[in-house]
């Protein structure tokens, strides 16, 4: 029972998908050991393919059908965990074979948004800059890390953030430390006049005691927001990193935990629209099964107005973090959703906050 348990809880944690292919390969040209190879690169190029349907629209998977065939379906074992034989069958002139595969649908959602991203020259101008700094004695250094973790995790969350280059850049002018220490006009002017709309400035504190060992250590960030078309701090946090092997700290935990909070400003200021699409964080507990998640990512995603929904994170207990892009009025997708039948499962709204929604599978 353990172990069934503990092979769910993986399946959730990872994103996978379970899907099946076919492929039948004549012998006349090739040896038997030549076919079953074939035979499984098609197999599991078919289930790869059959997995698609649920990390892009049908009119993408069409538009971009040449760059999917070479990019994904020419090597689908990139995307494959594992996978087991429903049946194999040597016949007078070819082999027959089918399989049912794990498929990592995190990996197939990312490459699949890669095709669809257009190229750097046809891009938009970034509009929001993220700049993790530390202060040193003779000026102030960009934590390059934490800088690219939460770079990636705002462009997942369809933002539009500049790169590292931009962000060493603006670090560089004199009136960065100004802006750091409350006086932010001058770098909202320079950024401004690179089309960037939103500053997060990152000041990071090491407070640990120099005769604390590097498992105990201490460190925080005072995180300001800065709207460059107001030339003003909007907002200002404080977040402490894990305390865990916070000097070594966990990056990624660290870059989710930071992005939530950013969201939550962006949201609360009416500001998420002017640096990308609007997101929403959607939690739901009760989710006891692979069917059940299986059937609510579904519905998420085929509700109008919802441009992508992501698996954030699965937690034990059966709960569930989906992060999504939405364009509609919020209240109404809370509304559909509670009203949701034909479903082995209801939908009940337990708790809203900003950019949060909470609800529970009864």
């Amino acid at each position: 029972m353990l172990l069934l348990v503990l092979a769910a809880s993986l399946l959730w944690a990872e994103d996978l998908g379970i899907f099946t292919g076919e492929a039948t390969v004549s012998l006349a040209n090739l040896n038997l050991s030549a076919a079953k190879k074939k035979a499984t690169t098609i197999a599991l190029a078919q289930a790869v393919e059959k997995a698609l349907g649920q990390v892009a629209a049908p009119a993408d998977l069409e538009r971009k059908k040449k760059a999917i065939k070479e990019r994904i379906l020419a090597d689908p074992q990139r995307f494959v965990v594992s996978f087991s034989v429903l049946q194999s069958e040597e016949r007078a002139t070819e082999y027959y074979l089918s399989v049912e595969a794990r498929i990592r649908l995190d990996a197939l959602r990312e490459e699949i948004q890669a095709i669809l991203t257009p190229p750097p020259t046809a891009r938009e101008r970034p509009r929001l800059a993220v700049i993790p700094f530390h202060r040193k004695q003779q000026g102030v250094a960009l934590d390059a890390d934490l800088e690219k973790a939460l770079r990636d995790r705002l462009s997942a969350g369809h933002q539009s953030p500049a790169d590292a280059e931009t962000a060493e850049l603006l670090l560089a002018l004199p009136a960065f430390m100004a802006a750091a220490d409350g006086s932010p006009q001058d770098l909202a002017h320079a950024a401004a006049g690179q089309g960037i709309r939103l500053l997060v400035l990152l000041d990071l504190h090491d407070e640990t005691p120099p005769d604390v060992d590097d498992v105990s250590c201490k460190e925080t960030a005072t995180v300001r927001l800065i709207d460059t078309q107001s030339a003003a701090e909007v907002d200002h946090f404080s977040y402490t990193f894990p305390a865990d092997r916070a000097c070594a700290r966990t990056v990624d935990q660290a870059a989710q935990e930071l992005y939530a909070g950013v969201t939550e400003v962006l949201n609360r200021h009416g500001l998420a629209g002017a640096t990308g699409s609007p997101a929403l964080l959607i939690e739901v507990d009760g989710v006891h099964s692979f069917a059940r998640l299986q059937e609510l990512q579904t519905l998420l995603r085929r509700h109008a107005g919802m441009q992508a929904v992501d698996l954030d994170s699965f937690q034990p207990g059966g709960r569930v973090v989906f992060h999504a892009i939405f364009t509609g009025p919020v209240e109404q997708l809370i509304d559909d959703l509670q009203k949701a039948r034909d479903l082995a499962f209801r939908i009940k709204l337990v708790g809203q906050h900003d950019n949060v929604l909470q609800f529970t599978l009864e």
